[in-house]
């Protein structure tokens, strides 16, 4: 059933006439068995009397059928429901009668008195259930009157509610849906009732309100319409613009690491998955020291870069990895949106080739400033290198016994060369002799050295078996005069790592011959140099294909070079050894004989306690 306002009104009427009607039966009901008690307990009384009065000679002369008679006939009344006649003293019971109630009794007793004596005691009881019957259908009747009167006056209300208000509300009703349906040029009948006139006048300029209202949100809509198609628009772009922004990070060769300013990493590319071992969605949210231990160092250059708003870059950062070092190049730049910073970029770059062509570089470059000295020097240097090799060797010569101009010349001067001989023996003047030729046969080999190192080697190259010739380069390192002398190469143990199916490879057999001589001599030198407590001398010496190229490595487990060294090592005349043991020549040569003799990569690894690893690669064609 539909709420309505005569509905309501008429049932705040009935539940208003129900509630006095209820209320004024209780209290009347209240008041009546108020009345009614007050009566019974008046009556109890006079009951009493009455007994006292008539059972004062019966009780005396103690005539029990008179007793008897008497008591019932107050018995027969319908209140009495207890009446009890008690002799004194032993209060013996002369009469005693009861009958069922369910009610709590109006009770009273009294002595009987004869001649100012107490001889009997009478107790009685009333109850009042008949009365109590009696006053539930008075109320009854009574209430039901009054729901009848409240029904009747129900109807009538309901009748007259209708035709008062019903009426106009339904008008009202109706002009209001038509508003509502956009008709605001609707206008209401005239009502009678002033207040619906009021409601009516209010509805007209609530109408003319909402008209403009709709209007200006027809505009507004419009234009939110316009403004909400645009911004899908740009968000379209904007994600399409951060797609290609992630494929273009994600596609790039670097590392890239975006923090926010708390240092906290928000985007992690695939290569930082793969340089620091952990997924996007593991580093994103942590700090940059915890999600990329790697860049710990970097922390301070990331706070300043936030703080100046300039980039900081660090070059050629040096990282060990599985035995090898690589350099990176890692350059913060600071994350600007607008005026304010939102963080940084970090970019890390492997420039580890770019370092080692930069180096071989340098290196060409010397060698190509050196080489051109070395051919002019050595030329200069061989015309008193040979006088004074030719005058050694006449000075051998002349000294010499058996040789007719000799004895000649010593006859004449009454001596023997073979007691010229002795003194010069004595004298160690023989071994000076032989320690002049020695170092001019050096000095003449350095020369030599010199000269291949200034211009390419003649020989012509021929395919070879690498694994063959690492094999005679270990034969003739263990026959090698100043090693077995001095560092024993026998006692250096030798692994073998080949591989078996190692195509054959153009070069130059003795030219590479002599690269490796020298690799192994230093080797054998900086072990038994520098040894290493509780490291067995170790060489290994491995061949394989990389790249389209021979692969030749050379590596100890000596004492290794710290970054400057080793970025020094090809120099020309370079050497860490003590003078008169080496000229630093051997791997400046050497670096020739591979880089612009055969086309090849020399390079070099090594740390402070790591060893050292020399790698030779070759074209295969």
């Amino acid at each position: 059933m539909k709420r309505t306002i005569a509905r309501d009104i008429v049932i705040a009427l009935i539940l208003l006439i129900g509630g006095s009607a209820s209320l004024m039966t209780f209290f009347n009901a209240q008041t009546m068995l108020q009345n009614e008690k007050r009566q019974m307990e008046r009556r109890a009384d006079e009951y009493l009397s009455n007994l006292r009065i008539s059972m004062e000679l019966p009780v005396w002369t103690i005539d029990r059928d008179n007793i008897r008679n008497i008591a019932d006939f107050h018995m027969r009344n319908e209140e009495m429901a207890l009446l009890r006649v008690l002799e004194y003293p032993d209060l013996g019971v002369l009469y005693e009668s009861s009958r069922n109630h369910g009610a709590e009794l109006i009770f009273r007793s009294g002595d009987i008195i004869h001649d100012g004596n107490v001889i009997a005691r009478v107790e009685l009881g009333l109850s009042p259930e008949g009365h109590d019957s009696n006053v539930r259908r008075l109320l009854s009747s009574t209430f039901i009157t009054l729901m009848v009167v409240l029904l009747v006056a129900t109807t009538v209300t309901g009748a007259l509610l209708r035709k008062i208000l019903k009426r106009p509300l339904d008008e009202l009703i109706a002009g209001i849906q038509r508003i509502s349906r956009g008709d605001y040029g609707y206008r209401f009948p005239e009502p009678p009732q002033e207040e619906i006139r009021a409601i009516v006048k209010e509805v007209d300029v609530m109408a003319r309100e909402v008209r403009k209202r709709e209007q200006s949100l027809r505009d507004l809509n419009a234009q939110l319409e316009s403004e909400v198609r645009e911004r899908e628009r740009t968000e379209k772009e904007a994600l399409r613009l951060r797609n290609l922004l992630k494929n273009v990070a994600d596609s790039m060769p670097s590392l890239l690491v975006v923090v926010d300013n708390q240092g906290r990493v928000t985007q992690w590319n695939p290569q930082a998955e793969h340089e620091f071992g952990r997924a996007e969605a593991q580093a994103l949210g942590l700090p940059l020291a915890d999600a990329a231990p790697g860049l710990a160092s970097q922390v301070e250059n990331v706070r300043m870069a936030i703080a100046t708003r300039q980039p900081r870059e660090t070059l050629k950062v040096p990282v060990r990895r599985d035995g090898h070092t690589r350099y990176k190049d890692i350059t913060v730049y600071p994350l600007l949106e607008g005026e304010e910073v939102e963080g940084a970029v970090l970019r890390v770059d492997d420039v580890t080739e770019r370092v080692r062509i930069e180096e071989m570089m340098v290196q060409t470059e010397k060698m190509m400033s050196v080489g051109g000295l070395a051919a002019g020097m050595a030329h200069e240097i061989n015309n008193p290198l040979g006088g004074i090799l030719q005058a050694v060797q006449n000075m051998e010569r002349r000294l010499a016994p058996g040789m007719p101009a000799n004895d000649k010349a010593a006859e004449s001067l009454g001596t023997t060369v073979q007691t010229v001989r002795d003194y010069l023996a004595e004298r160690n003047i023989l071994r000076m002799v032989e320690g002049i030729r020695d170092s001019g046969m050096r000095a003449a080999r350095i020369v030599q050295n010199m000269l291949n190192f200034s211009r390419k080697s003649e020989s012509q190259m021929a395919p070879q078996n690498l694994n063959s010739l690492l094999d005679d380069t270990l034969e003739l390192a263990s026959s090698d005069y100043d090693l077995k002398k001095q560092y024993d190469f026998r006692k250096i143990r030798i692994v073998r790592e080949y591989q078996p199916d190692l195509p054959a490879t153009p070069c130059t057999r003795t030219e590479i011959e002599q690269v490796l001589l020298n690799l192994l001599k230093n080797s054998a030198q900086a072990m038994a140099l520098s040894p290493v407590p509780g490291r067995e001398p170790t060489i290994a010496l491995r061949t394989g294909v990389r790249e389209g190229h021979a692969l030749i490595e050379v590596r100890d487990n000596g004492p290794g070079m710290d970054e400057a060294t080793r970025k020094r090592v090809f120099e020309p005349f370079f050497t860490t050894k003590d003078p008169g043991i080496g000229t630093g020549l051997g791997l400046s040569v050497s670096y020739f004989i591979i880089t612009n003799n055969h086309g090849g990569e020399f390079r070099v690894e090594s740390a402070p306690g790591a060893g050292t690893t020399f790698t030779i690669l070759l074209p295969l064609s």
